[in-house]
């Protein structure tokens, strides 16, 4: 399905299971630099095309500095305990809003769609949002 898609990726690649913590606060970083789209693609690649293992510092210092940011300052950061306690705070309140698979889709504060769903499931929270602004517009 992946290659019908277009993505390369090889399930059988990654030889590990990595704790993503870290990668997580890459993903953090890169935003703040407007580079979070690049480097979730490039952390997708390395783990799903390449079997690189993204839980590993100097790994993610390399895929920091692919995309352009400074690997020195990553390492840095990842040395210190920066931001963890953000993530695992935003972390536990996602899992209080119901996400529990990626993608996760909060809308509007209240309705939460999980996974990747077909049109029909977005034509119906449309609707129903729709509706519950009509009916508290009145």
């Amino acid at each position: 399905m992946a290659k019908e898609a277009g993505v390369a990726m090889d399930p059988d690649k990654p030889e590990m299971l990595p704790n993503t913590m870290n990668a997580h606060r890459m993903i953090h970083w890169a935003g703040i630099e407007g580079k979070q789209a690049a480097m979730v693609s490039a952390l997708f690649r390395a783990y799903w095309r390449d079997g690189r293992d993204i839980g590993d510092t100097e790994e993610l210092c390399d895929i920091a500095e692919e995309i352009g940011m400074d690997p020195v300052a990553v390492a840095r950061l990842l040395a210190s305990d920066a931001d963890i306690d953000d993530l695992r705070a935003r972390d536990v309140d996602a899992r209080k809003k119901g996400v529990t698979a990626v993608p996760t889709f909060l809308i509007a504060q209240h309705y939460v769609v999980s996974g990747a769903q077909p049109p029909e499931v977005w034509r119906q929270v449309i609707e129903e949002l729709v509706a519950k602004a009509t009916e508290e517009s009145k």
